[in-house]
């Protein structure tokens, strides 16, 4: 199984993943830069995006993130940014 699960309290039912096509595979946090492998469920493709969780630091540059099948790679992240990756 992949992603993010949330089940409702004495049941199989997940929440999350009812409501959305989309399965959370990462959240990278506080690494400067690098890249990750996922294995990508069947039909999906990966999606990364970097966002501010501290809107605070206004004047930080977004970091650069690419995705190639299955690797992200990125470079230039801060403290102030997490990037977020899933297949959907």
């Amino acid at each position: 199984m992949f992603g993010a699960f949330l089940y409702i309290k004495g049941t199989s039912f997940d929440v999350v993943n009812s409501m959305s096509p989309s399965y959370v595979m990462d959240i990278i946090e506080n690494i400067a830069s690098g890249s990750r492998s996922y294995n990508v469920p069947p039909g999906t493709a990966l999606t990364a995006q970097a966002f501010m969780d501290t809107p605070t630091y206004s004047g930080t540059k977004e970091p650069t993130i690419t995705v190639s099948g299955t690797t992200v790679s990125w470079s230039g992240t801060s403290t102030a940014y997490k990037i977020i990756v899933w297949a959907g």
